[in-house]
């Protein structure tokens, strides 16, 4: 495997992202991409290991071949990394400018406010809670 040099600039490495009946991104020349793994992050290099993971919920960042970043705040899909190329397949997926502060504020106050008994329900109120909240960590960290 070969070692990653951020003065070498050799775009071997192809990132595609794909939402459930739309490609966000196909076949774009990349130096790196970081992917929101169960156990952190994971950036993958030019020679990365053959490799399939889950993802969860995180910021999907993207490393173009002119240093410019790609954000996206992904969730529930696979990420697949084989011959220089990574497939990303995700439920969701938004650009960091598309997400709204005040939108994501309002349903979280929604969210809170529902009296749920279940401990399922519980549970996957908690979860959509972490999620939004995780977007409003990505818009200030803009």
């Amino acid at each position: 495997m070969s070692t990653y040099n951020p003065s070498v600039r050799n775009t071997s490495l192809k990132c595609s992202v794909f939402t459930i009946g739309n490609n966000l991104i196909t076949s774009m020349d990349v130096l790196k991409v970081s992917v929101p793994v169960q156990c952190g992050c994971m950036t993958i290099y030019k020679d990365h290991i053959p490799y399939i993971s889950d993802i969860h919920f995180g910021e999907l960042t993207i490393y173009d071949n002119s240093d410019k970043t790609i954000r996206l705040y992904v969730e529930d899909g696979i990420v697949e990394v084989s011959k220089n190329n990574v497939s990303i397949l995700v439920k969701r997926a938004f650009f960091d400018y598309e997400l709204n502060e005040e939108d994501i504020i309002k349903k979280i106050r929604s969210i809170e406010d529902k009296e749920l008994k279940t401990k399922e329900d519980i549970n996957r109120k908690n979860r959509a809670i972490r999620r939004l909240k995780y977007q409003l960590k990505m818009i200030k960290s803009v």
